[in-house]
């Protein structure tokens, strides 16, 4: 078929493709222009410094403040600007130094962010400092007032830690909420309007609080880089995907408000390509070799540790299934890059698991918290014992068993062989477990309920755990004042652990929490009815 006659352009044609020409040359000599980006708040105040701004509003200690920057476009990539501010506690000459981490574009400039969370209250006097025009040389002053919100996890003498409103370290539980839908992932199918996203995560968040839970499950795979793609062979990005980190720090603020953590995994196994091995090479960095030893790959550490370090409430697993993609080396390395870029602590870990040659075990030097993966099968036979036995080989960290598991219609893994499991591990010394309640959630939940209203304020800081011949648990204070005993279809329990004088209570680990009186004369307590019955005592 012929192709016609060949028309002329016209001048008008001319010089719109002329005008394009001209923008284009510009575009390549111009220094880079980050794409305009739609103001997103966030769940924390925002200050912008410079000019004749005020001064920023006070904040609460553990609670978080971003003090935002407007800078002339960086040449290169945004990502790698490098500003750090250093913040300094007027009453004690405490430092608290923060990266910056780029947000988006603003009428052809830059937007960073600042982000700070006092650790104590006082004056704090903050400067910036960068080699890039814009970031450097911002001063001032911010007031940090007493907490009304627990600040971070911390781990000793194989206990969790939780920093108190007022400071103090008080032992906890560390139990983890795989909600219905199983743990949270594909964070891409999240609304991305910033109002419909906090509906979206609020009953998730109020759900795993109401039923006693410490920390909700989250997974974030390779959406660090590319919001919607959970894979490596679905994306080619080798910059953080702020669209993804505005999704963490809001489920993150939202847990915040209910005394939640998150637990976070970075990576997941090769086999489904959710591994740091399929992080691309930056086109950019002559040589880069991609995965863990890649630019793209410490770029994202030292975002998120600037965006997501300052925020308390949170702990992160390098992954599972590490014995297909993972040395031992590479995981201590990830620990350590984390540990010297984030502000504050935070309990990181790598899941152990398997025996032999398939075996991932970090060995004596573990990370500053222990991760184990177990067969459910091993863990049935006695969850007590075996508790036992990984917190002896944690060496002093607090430990969580990443087991899957998941509640099931019949035993073991039944609501009763649930709970009865979270007992057992408490009273084994604070052991946290991950708990996957299904699409049908957990059948008794006045039960889950009760086990965490229970053990506030009760689990001791050292102490030794013993199981008597009748098969009673104990939980029994160094100091031996104080403690927990605990027994399973019974109605007596021994108070042989129970010192003169003590006051004891009990509660029925059955039914909805009620607190009965107990009289710590005599060698047992007779309870009203057969169930599992926990006391606890303290003696003046």
């Amino acid at each position: 078929m012929s192709a016609g006659p060949r028309r002329r352009a016209s001048p008008l044609e001319y010089a719109y493709a002329a005008a394009l020409a001209a923008l284009a040359v510009a575009g390549l000599l111009a220094p880079d222009r980050p794409p305009q980006t739609p103001r997103w708040q966030g769940p924390f105040p925002v200050h912008r410094l410079g000019g004749d701004a005020e001064r920023p509003p006070p904040v609460r200690v553990h609670e978080t403040l971003d003090l935002e920057v407007l800078a002339p476009a960086p040449r290169g990539d945004p990502f790698d600007a490098v500003a750090a501010a250093t913040f300094t506690h007027a009453g004690t000459g405490a430092a608290y130094r923060v990266q910056a981490f780029y947000v988006g574009g603003e009428a052809g400039s830059a937007v960073f962010r600042f982000r700070f969370t006092p650790p104590l209250p006082g004056e704090w006097r903050f400067a910036t400092a960068s080699a890039l025009p814009g970031l450097d040389g911002h001063a001032g002053t911010v007031t940090a007032m007493p907490a009304e919100l627990p600040g971070p996890l911390l781990g000793d003498g194989g206990r969790f830690l939780l920093t108190a409103p007022d400071g103090t370290l008080a032992p906890t539980t560390y139990n983890v909420y795989s909600g219905a839908r199983g743990l949270v992932e594909d964070l891409g199918s999240l609304p991305r309007d910033e109002a419909e996203l906090v509906a979206a995560l609020e009953p998730l968040v109020a759900e795993a609080a109401a039923l006693g839970f410490d920390a909700l499950h989250v997974a974030v795979y390779h959406e660090w880089l590319s919001l919607g793609a959970r894979r490596s062979d679905r994306h080619g990005s080798a910059q953080p995907d702020p669209r993804t980190f505005r999704v963490l720090e809001t489920l993150a603020a939202l847990a915040h408000r209910h005394d939640l953590f998150l637990h976070l995994w970075m990576w997941g196994d090769e086999a489904r390509r959710l591994s740091s091995r399929g992080v691309p090479a930056d086109p950019t960095v002559p040589g880069d070799p991609g995965g863990a030893a890649g630019a793209a790959y410490d770029r994202l550490l030292r975002y998120l540790a600037a965006r997501l370090g300052p925020l308390p409430n949170w702990t992160l697993s390098y992954g599972f299934d590490l014995d297909e993609w993972a040395s031992v080396a590479e995981a201590r390395a990830w620990a350590a890059r984390l540990g010297e870029l984030l502000p504050v602590p935070h309990l990181l870990t790598a899941t152990e698991e398997g025996r032999g040659r398939t075996a991932f075990d970090l060995g004596a030097e573990k990370l500053p918290l222990v991760s184990r993966d177990l067969e459910l099968a091993e863990l049935a036979v006695d969850p007590y014992a075996v508790a036992v036995a990984e917190l002896e080989r944690a060496s002093g960290r607090p430990l969580l068993l990443e087991s899957d598991l998941r509640l099931q219609p019949s035993a073991p893994w039944d609501m009763e062989g649930v709970r009865r499991a979270l007992w057992r591990f408490a009273l084994a010394g604070g052991v946290g477990v991950v708990v996957e309640v299904g699409e049908a959630g957990l059948p008794a939940p006045e039960q889950a309920a009760t086990f965490a209203r229970f053990w506030e304020g009760r689990l001791p800081a050292h102490a030794a755990t013993s199981r008597a011949p009748g098969g009673a648990l104990a939980l029994v204070a160094a100091d031996g004042r104080s403690g927990v005993v605990y027994v399973e279809d019974a109605a007596a329990v021994p108070l042989a652990a129970v010192p003169a004088g003590a006051s004891v209570v009990a509660v029925d680990a059955r039914a909805p929490y009620a607190e009965l009186p107990v009289s710590p004369d005599g060698g047992a307590w007779e309870a009203p009815h057969a169930s599992d019955w926990a006391l606890a005592f303290a003696a003046p």
